[in-house]
């Protein structure tokens, strides 16, 4: 995946994520890649789950960086040990009941930095075209 997007983009200028979208998608062009855009309220909390993710406790038992997937749920978190193969439950006695729900992790957009904007307002007037600026000044 990464080499497709890498080789789309070799000799093309990007400047927003839209176009990030649009050369991504194009990147694989008989099966594009499904593209989501996510902003501030996508991302959530999970209260402890579990007081391990340990999915073994003997000696030789598969330990937390033989994990290739895990997938947090309101239920649970499952788990598999290969890439492509279906997860599985974390083991019984492991995990813990839910204590909260859900909720939002970003109750608004996080600020950038000073020095991040400054970086950007020289872009403006310096590297970045006139048409894409304005998405660049909504962010400051």
């Amino acid at each position: 995946m990464h080499a497709a997007i890498k080789t789309a983009s070799k000799n093309i200028e990007v400047f927003t994520h839209q176009e990030w979208e649009t050369l991504i998608k194009a990147a694989r062009p008989k099966q594009p890649y499904h593209v989501t855009t996510v902003d501030h309220t996508f991302w959530q909390k999970f209260p402890s789950l579990v007081t391990s993710i340990r999915t073994g406790k003997m000696v030789g038992d598969r330990v937390v960086t033989d994990l290739k997937h895990i997938v947090y749920t309101a239920s649970g978190i499952s788990y598999s040990l290969t890439h492509g193969t279906p997860v599985r439950p974390l083991p019984a006695g492991q995990q813990l009941q839910m204590r909260d729900s859900l909720c939002a992790k970003y109750k608004q957009k996080l600020p950038l930095p000073s020095a991040k904007i400054a970086d950007l307002k020289d872009q403006c007037k310096s590297i970045i075209r006139q048409q894409h600026r304005s998405f660049y000044e909504s962010l400051f």
